[in-house]
């Protein structure tokens, strides 16, 4: 387990220890990502199949980054979260039809990309 440990003249007063990442999804793996609820709704949940159930870990959290069809960078619109668990508000999106959407997850020392697909915002 890796670790990191303050010190203050000498006196450990803080340390963080790492969680151990649970297993990947397995390879070819289908991750199903999809905007779940009414088609009307602006926001609505992302469903991921492969990681539906997935419990909160110590010392592991996730980040969600989409990038529209109609820009060429990744906005986050969640960070640290115990699972990756979040509602996509596809006003923020104006004029995008369809958007890449990836799922990370970091021990706080590595990082992994675990769900990556495209949805369709309309």
């Amino acid at each position: 387990m890796k670790s990191v440990s303050l010190q203050l003249k000498g006196q450990e007063i803080s340390r963080y220890e790492a969680g151990v990442a649970p297993p990947g999804p397995a390879a070819g793996a289908t991750f199903g990502l999809e905007l779940a609820g009414a088609a009307a709704a602006s926001r609505r949940p992302l469903k991921i199949d492969q990681l539906g159930g997935l419990q909160p870990v110590a010392g592991v959290t996730y980040s969600v980054q989409v990038k529209p069809d109609n820009r060429s960078t990744w906005d986050t619109i969640a960070v640290s979260r115990p699972t990756p668990e979040v509602d996509v508000d596809r006003n923020q999106f104006a004029g995008a039809k369809r958007a890449a959407v990836r799922v990370l997850r970091t021990t706080g020392f590595d990082e992994e990309i675990i769900a990556e697909d495209t949805v369709d915002l309309k």
